[in-house]
C-alpha cells in the first residue's frame, strides 16, 4: 500500500486530487489504535485544499475540544462536513479526495477494526471522495465488509489479481536503482539480469513483502549488491524447492505458504548474528539476536500497552539499552545488519522506537511454529529482559531513578 500511496502522490502533483494516508502498525503502540485516524487524514487534506483548511480551522476555533471527542463526531465535523461545505463553492474543476488506509489488520481489536470500516464507509459516501482500504483477509474484517455496505469494490489480491507481474516490475526497477546507486561504474547490461526479477517474483508467490524485504537486504552500501542478491536466491530457492517437494508428496493443505518468507527472515538473522557476534557459536548468536529483537519490537511495546500508562507510552531506547547492560551505541551496532527487517532510528532519545517494517516479521518471531528452529525466542527474551531489569534496578540509587524519570518526561 505504501508504494501505491506514493504512486498516487506522484500522479496527483499539480492536480486537484488530494491524497491523505494513514498506516496502522501493530509494532508501534500509538499506531495500532484508530484514535488519530480522522485528525491525521483531515490534516493532510487541509495541507492541499485551502477552502477545506478554512473550514476545519473555523470548526476547531469554535470548539477546541473536538480533538478529544469520539471518532464519529470528529468524522462528521473534521472531514465529511468540511468536504461538503468546501464543495458548495468549488473551484473549477472541483477537488477530489482520496484517502488510503493500510494495515487495518494491525489495528488492535475486532471492535476497533469494525469501527474504522464503518467510519471510512461514511467518508466514502461523500461526493468526489474515495477510500482505499488495504488489509490482510482476517475473518472479522471480512465479516464487516460483507455485512451489506453499499458502493464497495472488493479486490482479493490472492484471487482476482495477478500480483506476480507487479512484483516482477517492482523488483526490476529496484534492482536498476540499486545498481545505479551502488555500482555506478559497472557495465549496465551485466547486472541485474531480467531473470533475477523473475526469480524473486516466483519466490514471492504473490507476497509483496518478500520482494520488498529482499530488495532492502540487497540495498546496503556496506556490501556488494550482486553477492547479496545471490544470497537471497540461495535462501529463497532452497525453501521454494522444499515447498515444491512437499506439494508433491504431502496431502492437500499440509504445505506452508510462508516457508520461503520464513527462510528469508531466518537467513537474514543468521547472517546478521554472525557479523554481530563473530566469536559465538552460530545457534547461540542467532537466538541472542532474535531474542533482542523480540524484546524491542514485541515484549516492551506489549508491556507498555498492558500497563495503560497515563504519561507518554514509550521508553527511550537509551534506557532499554542501559537496562540490558549495553553500552551507548551497542543496540545500533547489534541491529546494523537488520535494516531490511527493522526501522532503527538514529536518535536513541525521546520517543523514537525500533519497529518492524512489516507485521509478518513480528508474527514470525512470536510463532514457535515458524521460528522455533531458532530456539524458544519469546521465552528466552522474557527471561532475559526480566532478569536484566531486576539486575539493573538493584544497582540504581534514588538519584538515578529521579534522573531517569525526568529524562522520559
Amino acid at each position: 500500500m505504501q508504494s501505491f500511496a506514493e504512486q498516487l502522490l506522484r500522479r496527483s502533483r499539480g492536480t486537484n486530487i488530494v491524497i491523505a494516508t494513514f498506516f496502522f502498525k501493530a509494532t508501534i503502540p500509538d499506531q495500532n489504535q484508530p484514535k488519530a485516524l480522522v485528525t491525521t487524514l483531515a490534516y493532510q487534506v487541509a495541507e492541499h485544499w485551502p477552502s477545506f483548511q478554512d473550514n476545519i480551522v473555523s470548526v476547531i476555533r469554535d470548539n477546541v475540544r473536538i480533538l478529544s471527542t469520539s471518532l464519529e463526531h470528529q468524522m462528521d465535523h473534521l472531514l465529511t462536513g468540511p468536504i461538503v461545505r468546501s464543495h458548495a463553492s468549488p473551484p473549477s474543476p472541483p477537488f477530489v479526495v482520496i484517502c488510503a488506509v493500510d494495515g487495518l489488520d494491525e489495528c488492535d481489536g475486532d471492535d476497533a477494526q469494525s469501527r474504522v470500516i464503518r467510519l471510512l464507509h461514511t467518508l466514502s459516501t461523500i461526493p468526489n471522495t474515495r477510500v482505499v482500504l488495504a488489509s490482510r483477509p482476517e475473518f472479522p474484517i471480512q465479516s464487516v465488509l460483507k455485512s451489506g455496505m453499499s458502493g464497495m469494490l472488493h479486490i482479493d489480491l490472492n484471487k482476482d489479481y495477478n500480483a506476480a507481474g507487479d512484483i516482477r516490475q517492482f523488483t526490476w526497477v529496484r534492482l536498476l536503482e540499486i545498481r545505479d546507486k551502488l555500482l555506478p561504474s559497472i557495465n549496465r547490461v551485466s547486472w541485474p539480469r531480467e531473470r533475477d526479477a523473475e526469480q524473486i517474483a516466483d519466490h514471492s508467490s504473490g507476497q509483496f513483502i518478500l520482494a520488498e524485504t529482499a530488495m532492502k537486504y540487497v540495498d546496503d552500501r556496506r556490501y556488494d549488491p550482486r553477492k547479496r542478491l545471490e544470497e537471497v536466491h540461495d535462501l529463497c530457492g532452497g525453501a521454494s524447492n522444499l515447498r515444491a517437494a512437499r506439494r508433491g508428496t504431502a496431502s492437500r493443505g499440509s504445505t506452508r505458504p510462508l516457508d520461503v518468507l520464513d527462510a528469508l527472515f531466518t537467513g537474514i538473522l543468521e547472517r546478521a548474528a554472525r557479523n554481530t557476534y563473530p566469536d559465538w557459536e552460530p545457534k547461540r548468536g542467532v537466538l541472542e539476536l532474535a531474542s533482542l529483537v523480540w524484546i524491542l519490537i514485541g515484549l516492551v511495546p506489549s508491556r507498555i500497552e498492558a500497563a495503560s500508562l497515563p504519561f507518554p507510552r514509550y521508553i527511550s531506547l537509551w534506557v532499554i539499552e542501559e537496562a540490558l547492560g549495553r553500552q551507548s551505541g551497542d543496540l545500533r551496532r547489534e541491529l546494523s545488519d537488520l535494516h531490511s527487517l527493522l526501522h532503527v532510528p538514529h536518535d536513541m532519545y525521546g520517543g523514537n522506537k525500533i519497529s518492524a517494517h512489516h507485521k509478518s516479521f513480528l508474527d514470525f518471531l512470536g510463532d514457535p511454529r515458524r521460528s522455533g528452529h531458532l530456539g524458544n525466542v519469546t521465552q528466552v527474551a522474557e527471561e532475559w529482559f526480566d532478569q536484566a531489569i531486576k539486575d539493573h534496578l538493584s544497582l540504581l540509587t534514588v538519584d538515578d531513578l529521579k534522573a531517569s524519570c525526568w529524562a522520559n518526561i
